[in-house]
């Protein structure tokens, strides 16, 4: 039973000395954490990271939507939308003017 109270005692006493011991190197840690965290050179390099992760987060909600758009579509039964071609499209007045010299007319 003395070598119980011994142990308890021991574990008690460790307890509280590193309590006090780690709530101190806690608090160091903390402070130089903050100010490696204030630094310009890390906030500079969180902003460029958040940007690129923003713009990939929102190329990625686009992708997503017309993914489920296309997945609800074919669950339907609804035609896919007619995509653009990549040719450019003649203005009308150059279609006008390329029909008329085909024409032969003068």
């Amino acid at each position: 039973m003395r070598g119980k109270i011994a142990f308890v005692a021991g574990i008690t006493i460790g307890y509280v000395l590193g309590t006090r011991a780690g709530r101190e190197r806690y608090e160091q840690i903390k402070t130089a954490a903050t100010a490696v965290w204030q630094s310009p050179p890390v906030q500079a390099a969180s902003g460029a990271v958040g940007g690129v992760v923003g713009r990939q987060l929102t190329k990625a909600q686009y992708m997503l939507a017309d993914g489920i758009k296309k997945l609800v579509d074919a669950t339907i039964g609804r035609p896919a939308p007619a995509r653009p071609s990549a040719a450019k499209p003649v203005p009308p007045a150059a279609a006008e003017a390329a029909a008329a010299e085909g024409d032969g007319a003068p």
